[in-house]
């Protein structure tokens, strides 16, 4: 946020927007957990046997999703988002639970899913696909009226062998809960803040291109596909939000932001780059820079590599191109003023006509200074404009991760630039 003076908020936006960030973390690494789909490396496990003390990267998954659950834990703590669990919806009625134990709970079961603390079974991926409940969400699931309550519980479930565990089952009791508390914050973050709510929606959004893709999806319409996560209907949501906390990070972090996610958007309609080796690995780098500018604090400008001069002279290319009016008349302007100037010094007083008009001048309280000053500002505004828009095109450029060309990566930042500007400009 050092590109703009933060508003009185700044703390409150940026922790929504972490929140709803490490919530879809929270629920990617809860279902790769499940599945199996985080080896861990010898090198992590021969840094837990000496006891040394690990980086993030070097942190077992199990280790890390226990992390994200602490975040989660304590951001929805400073927030006021820590509800009683019988406020969510199909979470039980003991008043005493909250959601962020309810949370640890259903989080705990994945390291010891008996009572007899055995470790988890090989799982079944099929089996856990097929008992994922569709979830339908009301308009607003905090509002909704509650069933009655249902006339007698069946009997109890067999108990299955020690060692043993419903993987569907624990993955429905997840997602449910996660889908009933993130319902009740959406409906809280709207009630008390729009910016906060439109931050949580964007850290989520965002978080889940990457946490909730299953590249092996080719269906529009599945929730974990490319084309979901990265389509038209998305990719407006989200360029809706990040325009409406332009104020938190400044245009060079928005343009950042907005034009990498438009690449990725056109990335996401090419079936023959997604399915591209790198094309995960590329997307993961992608969420790491789109985390690390709106969370950790990167200043756009540092994603711009020290020796990209061909680039930085095709930026100051295109700025120059853009702003030639201004700069023409800019010059011209600043050259009248400054031969004004120099009449106000030098013009012989006595002349008649030149006294005239110097008193003229004089009565408006211009002086031979003040025309100087004015100059000065007029030039100093355009090129002001012309720094920013040089700096937001080079950092478009070097912020998208896309699996292609560098020169296409131009190409699509350059692209999604410019469509932005044009439905600005067609927008008011």
């Amino acid at each position: 946020m050092s590109e703009v003076e933060k508003p009185v908020d700044a703390d409150a936006v940026s922790n929504a927007l972490r929140l709803g960030w490490q919530i879809a973390e929270l629920r990617g690494r809860f279902w790769r957990r499940i599945n199996s789909l985080d080896p861990v490396h010898h090198q992590i496990v021969a840094l837990t046997r000496e006891y040394a003390l690990p980086l993030e990267d070097e942190r077992t998954p199990l280790e890390r999703l226990y992390e994200t659950q602490a975040i989660v834990v304590a951001l929805s703590g400073q927030l006021g988002l820590d509800f009683p669990a019988a406020n969510l919806s199909g979470q039980g009625n003991d008043p005493d639970h909250r959601a962020s134990t309810r949370l640890m709970a259903l989080t705990k079961r994945l390291s010891h899913p008996d009572d007899a603390g055995n470790p988890s079974p090989t799982p079944a991926p099929a089996a856990v696909a097929a008992a994922a409940p569709v979830l339908v969400r009301a308009v607003s699931s905090a509002d909704t009226a509650r069933p009655g309550p249902a006339p007698a519980e069946p009997p109890p479930a067999p108990v299955p062998p020690v060692g043993v565990v419903d993987r569907g089952t624990v993955w429905e009791d997840f997602a449910a809960f996660v889908f009933a508390w993130d319902a009740r914050v959406q409906d809280q973050l709207a009630a008390v803040s729009y910016s906060q709510f439109s931050a949580y929606q964007l850290g989520r959004g965002l978080a889940e291109v990457s946490w909730q893709l299953d590249a092996g999806v080719s269906a529009a319409d599945d929730p974990h596909g490319w084309q979901f996560l990265l389509g038209e209907a998305r990719l407006r949501q989200l360029g809706r939000l990040m325009d409406g906390l332009s104020s938190y990070f400044g245009p060079m972090t928005v343009a950042a932001v907005k034009n990498s996610v438009q690449a990725w958007g056109k990335v996401a309609s090419e079936p023959g780059i997604t399915a591209r080796p790198d094309a995960i690995s590329k997307l993961i780098e992608q969420s790491h820079v789109w985390r690390n500018l709106l969370i950790g604090g990167m200043s756009a400008q540092t994603l711009i590599p020290d020796h990209a001069e061909a680039q930085k002279l095709r930026g100051l290319g295109l700025v120059v191109k853009a702003f030639w009016p201004q700069l023409i008349i800019g010059i011209v302007g600043a050259l009248v003023l400054a031969v004004g100037a120099y009449l106000l010094v030098t013009a012989d007083v006595t002349t008649k006509e030149i006294g005239a008009a110097l008193g003229v001048i004089g009565s408006f309280g211009i002086t031979s200074a003040a025309l100087i000053a004015k100059s000065k500002e007029s030039v100093l505004q355009v090129f002001s404009r012309m720094r920013l828009l040089y700096y937001t095109d080079l950092v478009s450029a070097a912020a998208a991760r896309v699996p292609i060309t560098e020169k296409s990566t131009r190409a699509f930042a350059k692209k999604a630039n410019g469509q932005r500007r044009k439905e600005k400009s067609e927008g008011g």
